[in-house]
Parts: structure tokens; C-alpha cells; sequence
């Protein structure tokens, strides 16, 4: 089901889109399109696709209806819309929903094909877009709903010296390569692009901090992404039945697939 893009006044409880004014070099609205935003909150499980002019196709799932948000402690904590400039729309995306149906990864097209899709942008592939100096910090970004703590939390990355630390939510992504068009692996993660995106290999120390005692792994950084709602994404195979590669599954709170929603990372730069 194609799904236009909403053009006027935002009407009805379950509105996917909303309409900004705000202009960013290279954006939609900077080039005299009308900034599109992506649905906060779908079906459990959605994805849905986007195309050149901002309208979306839904692959799997859907919109939510009234009767949906009868007793969604979650969403109301966040609201079901956003004008975050990290979730504005982009042509040919992809946008995967979590089994709470909060949005959870946006993938690009990779170059060359039509139905491939990988988190590391197209214009960014692979490692060198850097990272944050000394003392530097994201502030606090991409709002999303601890499951665990039913609060609203934000992420947030910081630098001090040869360490980046970071507090919020991890996520998952399924695909078979890297920016490179290497092979991903077993324990493969996604950095956040421009700002801990250091040399392939790099070790990355996971912890939920909610568990007692708290569960912790070892990943290895092989790409960055957009992460534009979380701390650090971790690679779980090829799709929802490769159940072998989900080491996620190691950090959740319940040892199923889900996201970490408490969690902290640390890794190591080199000295500048």
C-alpha cells in the first residue's frame, strides 16, 4: 500500500507524517521540498519504503488506529509524531519498526540495486567520517521509551581523551554487508557516523546497566550509520529467522530479541 505524503494541517490521532520549515544544507527543505518526517510509531514490526518524492510504501504492517493507543503508556510518553531533524524522510529509504512498533533503524538504498539497503549511508560508506574531539559531546538526542524503566530517555555520546562513552538505547539491524561490501559477522556492531567511527575492529564494551548483575559483551566495530536513535547497533544476521547471529540477545533485559533500552558503551580512539 502506497501512502501519500500529507501536504496540509495534520488531522486524526494516528497522522504518519508531519510537515516542518526548517532548512539544513542538503536537506528536502533546503532544496525547496517540504520537509517530511518519518513515522514515529507503527504496527508492531512495520516497514515501510520510501521513494523519490517522500511517499511511502508500507511492506509489512501498518498504520496504528485509535484503538491501538487504548493503554499505550509508551507512546504517550513521547507523543506518536516528531520533527526531529534526525528523522526527517529521505528518498529511497528504508524504515523497520521494533516489536513496540517505535521506529528503530532508517536504511539507505545501496547504489547499484533496488531492493538492498544497508545502515551506512551512501555518501559515508565504510570507516573515515571521524570522530569527536577531546571533551566533545552529542548532547542529548533521539528521544525514545525505556521498556525497561517505563521512562522518556534520550541518547547521548561523549569524548574524554582516548575514550568515547555513551548512555540510551541499542538496536539491531539485519543485512549480509558492511559499507564496504564486506561480510558481516557474529558480533558485528554499527558506530554513529561522525562520531565514534574509528578503526574496523575496534573492541566496544556493551553494558545493560538495568540487569543486576549486569550483562555485558565484547562487539567489533565494522560500519557507521545515522544511529539518529541510538548509542550503538548491533548486527543480527540476515533476517528474522537467522537466529544464530541474534547476539543481541546477550544484552536484553529478558534474553529475547528486543533493543537495549539502559544501556552504555565504551571504546577507545587514538590520541590525537
Amino acid at each position: 500500500m502506497k501512502r501519500k505524503k500529507i501536504t496540509g494541517m495534520i488531522t486524526g490521532i494516528a497522522a504518519s507524517l508531519i510537515l516542518g520549515t526548517a532548512l539544513c544544507p542538503g536537506s528536502a527543505a533546503a532544496l525547496g521540498v517540504e520537509a517530511v518526517y518519518v513515522p514515529r510509531w507503527m504496527q508492531p514490526d512495520t516497514v515501510i519504503v520510501y521513494d523519490d518524492d517522500l511517499n511511502y510504501t508500507v511492506v509489512r504492517g501498518g498504520e496504528l488506529s485509535k484503538a491501538d493507543l487504548v493503554g499505550r503508556w509508551d507512546i504517550a510518553l513521547t507523543g506518536l509524531t516528531t520533527t526531529d531533524p534526525g528523522l526527517r524522510a529521505e528518498p529511497d529509504t528504508k524504515v523497520e519498526y521494533d516489536l513496540h512498533g517505535f521506529c528503530s533503524n532508517i536504511y539507505y538504498l545501496v547504489p547499484g540495486t533496488s531492493d538492498e539497503y544497508r545502515l551506512s549511508p551512501p555518501q559515508a560508506e565504510g570507516s573515515g567520517t571521524g570522530y569527536l574531539p577531546n571533551g566533545g559531546s552529542t548532547g542529548d538526542y533521539g528521544q525514545y521509551t525505556n521498556q525497561d524503566t517505563q521512562t522518556q530517555q534520550h541518547n547521548r555520546l561523549s569524548r574524554s581523551w582516548s575514550t568515547i562513552s555513551g548512555t540510551g538505547r541499542i538496536t539491531y539491524s539485519y543485512g549480509t554487508t558492511d559499507g564496504h561490501g564486506n561480510a558481516l559477522e557474529k558480533y558485528d556492531c554499527v558506530v554513529k557516523k561522525y562520531v565514534c567511527d574509528v578503526e574496523t575492529g575496534t573492541v566496544v564494551t556493551v553494558k545493560n546497566t538495568y540487569t543486576s548483575p549486569q550483562k555485558a559483551r565484547a562487539f567489533y566495530k565494522q560500519d557507521c550509520g545515522m544511529l539518529t536513535g541510538a548509542i550503538l547497533d548491533i548486527w543480527c544476521g540476515t533476517g528474522s529467522g537467522d537466529t544464530g547471529n541474534q547476539a543481541i540477545k546477550d544484552l536484553t533485559t529478558d534474553g529475547t530479541l528486543d533493543n537495549v533500552y539502559s544501556a552504555s558503551i565504551l571504546l577507545t580512539v587514538p590520541s590525537d
